[in-house]
């Protein structure tokens, strides 16, 4: 009996380590997702009032330089855009141009930036529309509703904890998919970008590393990360996890693999970018009429919703800049 047990544990163990081999093989094989934050826009030298900011002219140099130093466009199969402008004018100039010309920047709500300040709330499809004639044959907006922008506390794009966490589930699983199918039609070199925020990128990746007291992104402007699929292979209902790869730690001036953190330090840096949202919620309600904050009711309508976008706008209050919004970062 004893034997047989043993038997059993060996092929068990068996088992396990072919899984294991097949997954690291699965996970080695899957295609990229490359990560890139937009490039310098006008709040980072002015300020968090100024509305759906495009780059400034350091940012177009940025985006050039961008575009010179991928190397991967050859591969890309999708591009897919925060529909913030600074991302969407990053991707077109950093990235559209060492693509194949039917490729599309596909517009994609989850990945805005977190905080609900002028600079990270966008404008109206029919404004961005019209703001991108030019390049609309390159652009898919198909995903945007006409007020995707909207960022009032009752809204699914507010800046509470839960909603960013739930959008960045979304957008990680909408990836796993595409990944998933570039996978199963055997296309093993294939890339995926993504251009977003510095703030979010950490809350996309999970990886909060950078995340100070005093910074909210470790990530500087157009800089861009690769990331593998941990569980490709996993069925619909997971949260898939994002690995970055040797080659991109190398890259960015790391030695190959990204030095582990314990419990206690990833709890930590998650944590900070914790409370940071959460000041940007209160900062929120207290923009918010003062007679729903007092009576702690949600706001009612749209246009209510939306009430604090248009008290920044006309006073420019500072109250909103966030340390992505500092000059010099």
């Amino acid at each position: 009996m004893e034997a047989r047990t043993k038997e059993l544990q060996n092929i068990a163990n068996l088992s396990d380590n072919i899984s294991s081999e097949f997954e690291r093989l699965l996970t080695g094989m899957a295609p990229i997702i490359d990560i890139v934050r937009h490039a310098q826009a006008l709040h980072n030298i002015q300020g968090g009032h100024i509305r759906d900011p495009e780059l400034t002219s350091q940012g177009l140099i940025e985006s050039r330089y961008l575009r010179d130093r991928f190397p991967y466009g050859h591969n890309v199969i999708h591009i897919l855009s925060s529909p913030l402008r600074r991302a969407v004018t990053t991707a077109l100039v950093g990235i559209v141009p060492t693509v194949d010309r039917r490729i599309k920047v596909q517009l994609l709500p989850e990945l805005q930036e977190v905080s609900a300040s002028p600079s990270s709330t966008g404008i109206p499809k029919s404004e961005l529309a019209t703001h991108y004639t030019g390049n609309k044959h390159r652009l898919d907006m198909s995903l945007l509703t006409e007020d995707w922008y909207h960022k009032g506390s009752n809204t699914r794009y507010a800046p509470s904890v839960s909603k960013v966490d739930a959008r960045a589930r979304a957008a990680r699983m909408c990836l796993w998919r595409l990944a998933r199918y570039a996978f199963e039609a055997g296309d093993d070199n294939a890339h995926i970008v993504v251009v977003t925020h510095g703030e979010f990128a950490h809350w996309l990746t999970g990886d909060f590393r950078g995340v100070t007291a005093d910074h909210n992104t470790g990530w500087a402007n157009a800089e861009f990360r690769s990331y593998r699929f941990r569980n490709l292979i996993a069925t619909e209902r997971h949260d898939p996890q994002l690995i970055e790869t040797t080659e991109s730690v190398t890259r960015r001036g790391g030695y190959g693999v990204p030095p582990p953190l314990n419990m206690v330090t990833m709890e930590s840096l998650r944590r900070l970018a914790e409370e940071r949202v959460r000041a940007y919620y209160e900062m929120l309600r207290r923009q918010e009429a003062p007679e729903r904050v007092s009576s702690n009711k949600l706001p009612e309508g749209p246009n209510d919703s939306d009430k604090f976008e248009e008290i920044n706008e006309s006073d420019g209050s500072d109250e909103w800049v966030d340390i992505e919004d500092e000059p010099g970062l």
